[in-house]
C-alpha cells in the first residue's frame, strides 16, 4: 500500500531546491556589494538617521515622509557592525535573503511546495529586487513586513488561536512605522477577506485585530497628517519627485517590476492567477482543490492590484508614482509566477526554469550607475592637510557625498563638511550669513559643485567678495553631467612668499599635515605662481628626510597631478598643488624633514632655489607607530 504524499509538504528535493535557491539569492546580493559608492537616496537615509537620541531621531523623521522605524534600525546596525558602505548595506541583505525563505513558505501555505520554491526564484532573479538589495535604504525590509502580514493573515485563518492574531497586528504595526506603503497588503488583505471570510465569529476576530493595528499606529497618525498637508505640491515637485504618468513611465515601470523578457513573468503572473478558474488543471496545479487555488491566486492578484490603483490614482496629486514604491508589487509578481510555473509538466517546466536562471545570472533589466561620490571624497582625502571646510553643493546627492566625506576625511573634520542644500532649506535667504561664519575662520576650501554656476552663483559671488580665488579644479561626469571640486583659496597668499625656483616661480605657501602613522598618505599642499608664461613642464618633488638626510619617501609628479602643468598657469594667478606623499608601512617612527624640489622629467636639471640650493625644506612631520 503506497502512502500519498499531502500536496503542502515539502519533500526532499524541495528542501534541496530552496537551499539552492537561498545560495544563488546570496550570491547575486552579495558579488559587488561594495563596486559603488552611495548614491543620494542612501545618503538621505544616513542622513535621517543622525541624532545622539531617540527623540533626535523622531524630530528629523517628522519632516520626511515616513516612519521613523527605519532609523531607528540603521542606527543601530551602523552601532553594531561600523559605518563602512558595504557593512551597511548588508543589512538589507540579509532582510532580502529571509524575504525570499518567507516568500517560500507562502506559496507552500497558500498553494504547493513547489509554487513555493518557484516563486522564491522568480522573486531571487528580478534585477531590480538585486538593486533594492543592495543599498542602504528599506525596500528590503518593505517587503520582509508585507510578506510577514500576508503569511501571518493565512496562518491565522488556518489556526486562529495560535497566536497568529498578534503577529499579524505586530507585523502590520511594524511595517506602518516603516513604511506608509506596507499597508497595500493590508487593503488587499481586507478585500480579500470581504470575499471569502465566511462566519460571525472569524470577522469579530478579523475587525478585532485590525482595530488593534490601527490603534497601536494611531500616535503617529497626526504626524503623517502633518507631513503630507505641510509638503508643498507643484508641477515642480510631481515632476521632479514623481514619474508623469504616461506610456513611457508604463513601458519602464513594466520592464523593472517584471524583468526581461517581460513577456515572459507577464505570462506566468496571468497563469497562476487565471488557471485556478479552470475546473481541471494541468501540472502540480491539479494538486490543490480549486477553491483553495482560487483563494490564494486572489490574495496574490490583489496585492499586486490595489498598490497600481492607488499609486496610479494618487500620480496627479502627489509624486508617489516612481520605480520604488511600485517595486512592491514584485512580491505577488513572483508569487503569482511562481505559481503560473506549476501548471506546465516537468518537461516544459525544467525548460522555463533553465532559461530563467541563466538570463537572470546574465543579464541585466534594472541597473544605474552612481554618482561619483565615493571617488570625489577620497580625491579631496588626499589632497587635505589643514581643517578647510568643504562647501558642498551638489543638490541632492549632499547626503552621499557627506557620507562618504566623513568617512574619508579625520574624525576631527566632520564639523567642517557643510551642506548648502541644506543650509539653503535650512536658513532661507540667511543662508549666506551662516556660509559666511565658515569663511572668516579659514583661508581655504573645497566646494564640490553640480549645476551651471549661472544659474546657481549666490556662493560664488559671496566667495569672491570675501576675496577667495578658485585655485584648482577637478573634474568628474555622471549621466553626461558635469560636476566639479573646486578649490579656492584667500588671494593674499600672493602677499607670501617662501622662495623663488628660477627667474620665475614663486612658492608661497606649503602646508603638510603635522602628525601620521606609518603606511599613511601624508598629504602636503603648495601654493605656486609664476609671474610670466613658462614653456617648460616642470615636475615637482615632495619627499622626506630622516635625521642622516636619507630620502624614505617621496611623491613626484606635474602640478595637481598633471591637472595644472607649469606651462598652462596664468601670469600671476594662484594655483594649489596637492602632493599625497605614501610612507612605507615599515618606516621608523620620528621626526622627518619635508622637503620640495622642482625639475625637468626628461633631463632631470634641478630648477635652483633663491638661495642656490637644490631643494627648500617646508617643515617636519612626526610619524607615529601604528
Amino acid at each position: 500500500m503506497t502512502t500519498r504524499t499531502h500536496p503542502q509538504s515539502p519533500s526532499r528535493w524541495t528542501l534541496w531546491a530552496m537551499l539552492g535557491v537561498l545560495l544563488l539569492a546570496s550570491y547575486l546580493r552579495i558579488h559587488g556589494l561594495n563596486d559603488q559608492g552611495l548614491w543620494g537616496d542612501e545618503g538621505w537615509s544616513l542622513w535621517l538617521a543622525r541624532g545622539d537620541s531617540l527623540r533626535e531621531l523622531t524630530n528629523t523623521m517628522v519632516h520626511d515622509h515616513h516612519g521613523p522605524e527605519y532609523s531607528f534600525m540603521l542606527r543601530a546596525w551602523e552601532w553594531a557592525v561600523g559605518g563602512a558602505v558595504v557593512a551597511l548595506r548588508m543589512q538589507a541583505v540579509l532582510f532580502s535573503i529571509a524575504s525570499i525563505a518567507l516568500l517560500y513558505r507562502i506559496g507552500r501555505a497558500l498553494f504547493t511546495p513547489q509554487a513555493g520554491v518557484l516563486a522564491a526564484l522568480v522573486f531571487t532573479l528580478l534585477d531590480k529586487q538585486v538593486v533594492l538589495t543592495q543599498e542602504v535604504r528599506d525596500y528590503p525590509m518593505v517587503f520582509f513586513f508585507m510578506m510577514t502580514t500576508v503569511f501571518c493573515y493565512i496562518q491565522w485563518r488556518r489556526h486562529p488561536r495560535r497566536g497568529w492574531a498578534f503577529a499579524y497586528v505586530l507585523s502590520t504595526v511594524l511595517g506602518l512605522y516603516l513604511h506608509y506603503y506596507t499597508y497595500m497588503v493590508n487593503v488587499a488583505i481586507v478585500l480579500h477577506a470581504l470575499i471569502t471570510l465566511r462566519g460571525r465569529e472569524p470577522w469579530r476576530n478579523f475587525i478585532a485585530i485590525n482595530a488593534a493595528a490601527v490603534f497601536a499606529f494611531a500616535p503617529w497618525i497626526p504626524i503623517v497628517i502633518y507631513q503630507f498637508t505641510h509638503t508643498p505640491v507643484n508641477v515642480e515637485v510631481l515632476t521632479i519627485h514623481g514619474m508623469p504618468l504616461n506610456w513611457n513611465t508604463l513601458r519602464y515601470l513594466t520592464v523593472e517590476s517584471f524583468g526581461t523578457p517581460v513577456a515572459l513573468n507577464g505570462m506566468l503572473l496571468f497563469t497562476g492567477a487565471l488557471a485556478p478558474m479552470l475546473a481541471r488543471t494541468p501540472g502540480v496545479m491539479s494538486r490543490v482543490a480549486r477553491d483553495k487555488r482560487l483563494s490564494g491566486a486572489l490574495l496574490g492578484v490583489l496585492w499586486f492590484a490595489v498598490p497600481i490603483f492607488f499609486t496610479v490614482g494618487m500620480a496627479p496629486y502627489f509624486p508617489m508614482l516612481t520605480d520604488r514604491n511600485v517595486s512592491v508589487i514584485m512580491v505577488p509578481v513572483a508569487l503569482l509566477a511562481g505559481h503560473g510555473l506549476t501548471a506546465f509538466g516537468r518537461f516544459g517546466r525544467g525548460w522555463l526554469v533553465a532559461f530563467m536562471v541563466i538570463n537572470g545570472v546574465f543579464t541585466t533589466s534594472s541597473y544605474f550607475v552612481h554618482p561619483p561620490s565615493r571617488a570625489i571624497a577620497n580625491d579631496i582625502a588626499a589632497r587635505y592637510a589643514a581643517d578647510d571646510p568643504v562647501l558642498m553643493d551638489v543638490e541632492g546627492e549632499h547626503a552621499a557625498l557627506w557620507y562618504h566625506l566623513k568617512l574619508a576625511l579625520p574624525a576631527e573634520a566632520e564639523d567642517q563638511i557643510v551642506s548648502l542644500y541644506d543650509y539653503r532649506k535650512r536658513y532661507g535667504y540667511d543662508f549666506l550669513a551662516y556660509v559666511k561664519a565658515h569663511l572668516d575662520q579659514t583661508d581655504g576650501l573645497w566646494m564640490p559643485y553640480w549645476g551651471e554656476e549661472w544659474k546657481k552663483h549666490d556662493v560664488i559671488d559671496l566667495l569672491a567678495q570675501e576675496g577667495f580665488v578658485r585655485t584648482g579644479t577637478l573634474t568628474y561626469t555622471h549621466a553626461g553631467a558635469p560636476i566639479y571640486v573646486f578649490r579656492y583659496d584667500r588671494a593674499s597668499v600672493l602677499d607670501a612668499q617662501i622662495t623663488q625656483y628660477g627667474e620665475h616661480i614663486t612658492l608661497h605657501k606649503a602646508v603638510p599635515r603635522g602628525a601620521v602613522q606609518q603606511g599613511d598618505t601624508l598629504p602636503v599642499q603648495l601654493w605656486w605662481s609664476a609671474d610670466a608664461s613658462l614653456d617648460v613642464d616642470y615636475s615637482v618633488s615632495v619627499f622626506l628626510l630622516d635625521s642622516s638626510g636619507v630620502l624614505r619617501a617621496q611623491h613626484d609628479s606635474y602640478p595637481a597631478t598633471g591637472n595644472a602643468p607649469t606651462s598652462g598657469w596664468e601670469p600671476g594667478a594662484l594655483v594649489f598643488d596637492p602632493h599625497p606623499v605614501a610612507l612605507p608601512d615599515d618606516l621608523p617612527p620620528g621626526e622627518y624633514t619635508v622637503g620640495v624640489k622642482v625639475y625637468t622629467y626628461y633631463d632631470g636639471a634641478i630648477l635652483p632655489t633663491s638661495d642656490g640650493a637644490d631643494y627648500q625644506t617646508i617643515g617636519t612631520v612626526t610619524v607615529a607607530q601604528k
